[in-house]
């Protein structure tokens, strides 16, 4: 489960901005007990181009760099810092549980050099064991009689010690490392053919692949069956999933001259006594991202990952958004502590979160964003307006609205002119 994360100099992050999971004092919580006393949501309002997906964008970044580092950074470390600031380092941390244990993990980098990592074991009392760290070339680990030539040997300026520790299978940072590359990304105004969650489904609907691969000791059957039944939320007259193994999309791996193809999926229609399929990318745009969501929940609420999703409503109905954040807070559903953090403009789903789980984006006259909890206001501002916050919100209480400006100005203009034209 996701702590916390800080990061500083991405994109239009130039000062440290942080997301906290941990929950406020006072605060009731929809889900009771927590699991971990963790919040299993969190949700990121503001303005176009505030910010929102930044943030979505810097934790996303961390699981890629972990995961890609010793295979694709060559000369170049991928980083994307603020405009104004590229020759200052960019920082992250973490802080997560893996199991019953808590670990943080930071790194600071630019293009050319990483300049240090370290990972923490933490314990009760905020005490904490190095398990390792690294300062641009040089590396400690916290077993001495452990050998780190391995390690050195792949060392370089483009290249996470993590990455390494996890390539190896180093049992000291594997539980972190997983954790951490278990996290989920998905846009869900794309729905795409190569989406993850879509990923997912085809494989859930291929006979060729070994279903307890995918789901353990649960049936492929019943998650079959449990996919068509989310998905007739979108559209009442879909019976089936299928795969066309003659249409599809060839995709070349990066670095590689590896091929993958794609089936394309089908969505069988019945009504009337009659049946037909469609091609997924007929199909309307709620009804692709709702199943590119499905592919990514639900085998999360299996092993209890983290997803993140830019842009939760784009498409979907606000009841889909609201019945999908429910199954993050009902327990009998998130039994392993699955965490959702997404960005939203449907003001309506905010009545639905808890006070905790809301935060806000704003940009200042540097085009710097500025990441900030709804709790940051006090009792008394937020008392009248429990119950009515996404009115609250679009009236510029918590600010993090969009700046009309000359906005009322330019519409009289049009206006005028409109009735110049009748005359």
């Amino acid at each position: 489960m996701l702590k916390s994360f800080r990061v500083e100099n991405f994109r239009s992050i130039l000062d440290p901005v942080e997301l906290s999971l941990v929950p406020a004092e006072g605060v009731r919580h929809d889900m009771e007990p927590l699991p971990a006393d963790l919040l299993t949501r969190a949700a990121i309002y503001g303005a176009n181009a505030s910010g929102k997906s930044n943030v979505l964008a810097a934790l996303n970044w961390l699981r890629l760099a972990a995961r890609n580092s010793l295979r694709d950074w060559d000369d170049r470390n991928p980083t994307e810092p603020f405009a104004l600031a590229p020759a200052q380092p960019s920082s992250f941390l973490i802080s997560v549980l893996s199991g019953e244990e808590e670990y943080e993990y930071s790194l600071q980098l630019d293009g050319a050099n990483i300049y240090s990592e370290e990972l923490l074991q933490v314990f009760p009392g905020d005490d904490r064991r190095m398990i390792f760290r690294r300062i641009d070339a040089m590396i400690e680990f916290s077993d001495k009689s452990q050998s780190l030539t391995g390690v050195q040997e792949l060392l370089t300026p483009t290249t996470l010690a993590l990455t390494i520790f996890n390539r190896l299978r180093n049992q000291e940072v594997v539980p972190f490392a997983k954790t951490l590359l278990d996290i989920r990304s998905i846009d869900s105004g794309r729905g795409d053919v190569t989406g993850s969650g879509l990923n997912y489904i085809r494989r859930l609907f291929d006979e060729e692949v070994d279903y307890n691969i995918l789901h353990g000791p649960r049936g492929r059957a019943e998650e079959r069956s449990l996919v068509k039944e989310m998905l007739s939320f979108v559209d009442i007259g879909v019976s089936d999933i299928s795969l066309n193994r003659e249409s599809g999309r060839r995709i070349i791996r990066s670095n590689s001259d590896e091929i993958i193809y794609f089936p394309e999926i089908q969505l069988e229609h019945s009504g009337d006594g009659e049946s037909f399929a469609l091609p997924f990318r007929s199909e309307s745009r709620g009804t692709r991202a709702w199943l590119n969501i499905l592919g990514v929940v639900l085998p999360a609420l299996r092993r209890g990952a983290v997803i993140l999703v830019d842009e939760l409503d784009a498409g979907l109905h606000p009841i889909l958004c609201h019945e999908l954040l429910q199954m993050f807070a009902d327990s009998s559903v998130n039994r392993f502590g699955s965490q959702i953090i997404f960005s939203s403009h449907d003001v309506s789903l905010l009545d639905g979160l808890d006070l905790d789980e809301i935060w806000f984006t704003s940009k200042s006259s540097r085009g710097t964003t500025k990441l900030y909890p709804l709790t940051e206001f006090d009792e008394k501002q937020l008392a009248p307006v429990v119950g009515e916050l996404g009115s609250a919100y679009i009236k510029g209480k918590f600010g993090s609205i969009p700046r009309l400006g000359l906005l009322p100005e330019f519409v009289a203009n049009v206006s005028q002119l409109a009735e110049a034209n009748e005359q």
